[in-house]
């Protein structure tokens, strides 16, 4: 029988190597989706949950619902304004007195459940205090420092706050108001000028930036980023990776500060009087409430920090400065302070339960419930709030 001759065509290089390499494609995404839906399932990543702003530099997106398991596992709800809180008409309801808290993360509190943070916990008590119809609104995000809290304001005022408070973070809120100081520049940042102070707005996103985007909602690639974060940081412990030049959040402490340090302060000062200033036209009273450092707190662990990250020895640093130089700050303005430290203080040393997770972060719940007595009991000696419109 005579041989048969092939007369299919040969596959072509080319055909083959794109056949090839699609073939790769697909199997690389269906790893990736598989990947994305185990790391989603399992919670592993952090969820994507602030948004680039042009105006503050991030802000929290709006209406979404997540888990956090950073320090502690909480579920949370970010309301259709982006915030930690209930849905509030912007129009107040007659007769209610409305208490707006700004601040950072330690307002936020996504850590713990919304009734076991301390602006809800203030609102049981004011309410027990002879204010039945008080509500306090949170408004913190995460990283912020004075100078996006100020920016932030006239978004708060739109609900009619007959108060407003401002959650002052001593450990990081002086550096996050400084250009030369705050290593993440994508915010805005207020300069000294002669003729006061001069706003040096958000930059704008590169167009690499802007591509790259999508890559946030992806939860392997958030996993990825973190995971990468917390090896660095390992090596640095162990030796070796590079350490960084300076750790600015022990610098606060440092007395005398430096220039840059200097002018951070000065630049808070003169935010929190615009602030001041801006609320006291409007009838509004000003409160500003200290974030003690956790070092503070617990000594002993500031003392293993400092020892296992090789930094200055411990008595290069006032850890009650900084505390001393908002007070200072505030009296000068007439702005009244509220300070929860000693309260806290004298909780940590109970030793019973934390008021910080792993005494070196946010306010565990404990942490909370010890802040809004001693928050409420001085707003009460000022006699705060009371409604004024």
């Amino acid at each position: 029988m005579p041989e048969q001759t092939d007369l299919r065509p040969a596959p072509r290089p080319a055909l083959a190597l794109a056949a090839g390499l699609l073939t790769m494609g697909v199997s690389l995404l269906a790893s990736w989706a598989i990947l994305e839906a185990a790391i989603r399932v399992l919670g592993l990543a952090q969820p994507w949950v602030y948004r680039y702003d042009s105006a503050v530099g991030s802000h929290p997106r709006e209406s979404i619902e997540f888990v956090w398991t950073k320090e502690n596992r909480a579920v949370v709800r970010l309301n259709s304004h982006g915030f930690h809180e209930r849905e509030v008409p912007l129009k107040k309801p007659a007769g209610e007195v409305r208490v707006a808290v700004l601040g950072d993360s330690f307002v936020e509190a996504l850590q713990v459940a919304p009734e076991q943070s301390s602006t809800r916990l203030l609102e049981m008590l004011l309410r027990a205090q002879g204010h039945p119809a008080a509500t306090v609104l949170a408004f913190g995000v995460s990283a912020f420092g004075t100078a996006q809290e100020s920016l932030l304001l006239p978004e708060v005022m739109q609900y009619e706050p007959d108060l407003v408070l401002l959650y002052f973070t001593l450990v990081n809120d002086v550096r996050n108001n400084s250009f030369r100081l705050e290593a993440m520049r994508r915010r805005p940042f207020y300069r000294q000028k002669a003729s006061g102070l001069e706003l040096i707005p958000t930059p704008e996103l590169s167009m690499l930036e802007k591509w790259s985007q999508p890559l946030e909602h992806s939860a392997a690639f958030r996993l990825l980023t973190e995971r990468w974060t917390l090896i660095r940081r390992r090596l640095f412990e162990q030796g070796i990776a590079t350490a960084p030049p300076h750790d600015v959040d022990c610098d606060v402490f440092l007395e005398p500060p430096d220039a840059d340090w200097q002018d951070a302060w000065e630049v808070t000062g003169r935010v929190l009087a615009q602030m001041s200033a801006s609320l006291a036209a409007k009838g509004v009273p000003f409160v500003v409430v200290v974030v003690p450092p956790w070092p503070l707190l617990y000594p002993e662990a500031w003392s293993e920090q400092l020892a296992r990250e090789n930094f200055k020895p411990a008595n290069a640093y006032d850890l009650g400065m900084p505390e001393r130089r908002l007070a200072a700050i505030c009296g000068e303005l007439s702005v009244p302070l509220v300070s929860p430290t000693e309260a806290l203080v004298r909780e940590s040393h109970r030793g019973s339960e934390p008021v910080c997770f792993a005494k070196i972060g946010h306010w565990t719940p404990a942490g909370h419930r010890v802040a809004a007595p001693a928050i409420a009991e001085r707003l009460a000696a000022l006699g705060l709030p009371r409604r004024h419109r």
